[in-house]
């Protein structure tokens, strides 16, 4: 569980940094809170981009998400 707890804690805050409204979920959540599942993953639940191509108010760019996440390795 401490590599997926790794995971979470780069992409966490390059979410937040880009403004991109998201929830954890799945078995991970469920543990977070006591109530543990086999399953040992993480399920981020990303808001969908409007068609204009703004994801919570700014403009989506994957390319620059995946380089914030890899960067706080």
């Amino acid at each position: 569980m401490s590599d997926l707890r790794d995971l979470l804690e780069r992409i966490v805050p390059a979410l937040q940094q880009a403004g991109v409204p998201f929830m954890v979920a799945g078995s991970f959540a469920s543990t977070a809170h006591g109530l543990p599942r086999a399953t040992q993953d993480i399920d981020i639940v990303i808001e969908g981009a409007r068609p204009d191509g703004r994801v919570g108010g700014r403009q989506a760019n994957s390319g620059q998400l995946i380089r914030m996440i890899q960067s706080r390795k």
